[in-house]
């Protein structure tokens, strides 16, 4: 997977967990429909599909303001479940 392909994952991960209608991810990602709903059934099974980052505290969504450590430690669990369970292999 060259780095244009996982940035667009990244930006797919990120969409999903702001819950973004996934015809709007399609159109900005330009990944193929069936990529995307498939990292959203695996963002739900991780997540839930009633909660989202804000509902259990997990912080914004893009990390750009001051995180205490332990919520940075939380966040970094979470991301490398999701990363080791979402990223497709070439």
């Amino acid at each position: 997977m060259n780095n244009t392909t996982k940035a667009r994952y990244d930006m797919a991960k990120r969409m999903i967990a702001g819950r973004i209608p996934l015809e709007e991810i399609v159109m900005m990602t330009e990944l193929k429909e069936e990529e995307v709903k498939k990292l959203k059934d695996e963002f739900d099974k991780l997540m839930g599909p009633e909660l989202d980052q804000t509902d259990i505290n997990f912080g914004p969504v893009l990390m750009d303001n001051y995180v205490t450590e332990e919520e940075q430690d939380v966040f970094n669990e979470i991301k490398a479940r999701v990363e080791e369970n979402t990223t497709p292999e070439d």
